[in-house]
């Protein structure tokens, strides 16, 4: 229903006088005669107060002036001749002149109404604290890992050693920045950090716990925050067996209020204005008591494409 009421609403304004045959008509001096009609000075200065009138640079010599007019009797002349030739019941013409009426009622009875209930500051204070807990970021760490997996004690007790041996490894080669990235794209047996060089990307603790339980986040989450620190021992986790190094701590994040004022109010703003549009709609399309026939919809089909020859 919304997009019905919609389509050709984003559209370029399509410019036809409210009658081709006879627009209204201003008083003023009479600037120009033709096929036994005039165009006052009313008229075009109501042309001139119009979107993309002309500059008025243009009106500033008596050259600009002619041709501004010359313009104006040039396009009733042509829109009586297209009316004549009935130009002006063809359907692609309707159509336009119906997005265009449909637009401008939208424009005139809920856009510009609704652009003067900007959210006062009041409303946007209540906005951020019903809103606070979406802006808040926690802390995140990124972690290097190698994994072994290991969910029963006997896996566990088996690989145990390996793992020591791994984290021996590690130490020994501290010096050498890659080291812990090759030992995991080559030991590390969780697929998606093996691919990164043991690299996980920042996570909660939350995020943590989810993707490898509770022990590993909470182990991790109480190291120093110092870049590089290798987690002391080999972490027995739920899922497996670990190896941890912190490579960046992210801070978690505190929304302010004034930092955010401007953003918010967009936000609401927008927020409100798709409920309120939905209503309008809503209304419109209730008191009209649209029905749509489901059966006669059925019978609805693109036309052929062109050349086809089909019929």
């Amino acid at each position: 229903m919304t997009l019905g009421l919609l389509a050709g609403y984003g559209l370029a304004h399509f410019s036809a006088p409210p009658s081709v045959v006879d627009p209204p008509g201003a008083s003023g001096a009479t600037l120009a005669r033709y096929a036994g009609r005039k165009l006052t000075l009313g008229d075009a200065q109501a042309q001139l107060a119009l979107p993309n009138a002309p500059s008025a640079s243009l009106l500033s010599t008596p050259e600009g002036r002619k041709s501004y007019v010359e313009g104006l009797v040039r396009l009733d002349l042509l829109a009586r001749l297209a009316h004549e030739k009935g130009y002006d019941r063809d359907p692609a013409f309707l159509t336009r002149a119906r997005q265009e009426l449909a637009a401008m009622y939208l424009e005139n009875e809920f856009e510009e109404p609704a652009r003067k209930r900007a959210p006062t500051d009041a409303e946007v204070a209540k906005y951020f604290e019903e809103s606070k807990g979406r802006l808040q970021r926690p802390e995140k760490l990124r972690l290097a890992i190698v994994v072994f997996r290991a969910e029963d004690d006997a896996t566990r007790k088996a690989k145990r050693p390996v793992a020591q041996q791994v984290l021996a490894e590690i130490r020994r080669r501290s010096g050498d920045y890659y080291a812990f990235g090759q030992i995991a794209a080559s030991r590390s047996e969780e697929p998606r950090s093996a691919a990164t060089s043991g690299e996980l990307p920042p996570m909660s603790r939350a995020e943590l716990e989810d993707g490898f339980g509770p022990t590993l986040a909470e182990k991790a989450f109480g190291m120093p925050r110092k870049p590089g620190t290798l987690l002391d021992g080999v972490v027995e986790g739920e899922r497996g067996l670990f190896i941890v190094k912190l490579l960046a701590a992210e801070p978690p994040y505190e929304p302010k209020l004034e930092d955010l004022r401007d953003t918010l109010r967009t936000q609401l703003a927008t927020e409100r204005r798709a409920k309120a549009l939905e209503a309008f709609l809503g209304d419109v399309w209730k008191s009209a008591d649209v029905k749509i026939d489901e059966e006669a919809l059925k019978q609805l089909r693109a036309p052929p494409p062109a050349g086809t020859g089909k019929k």
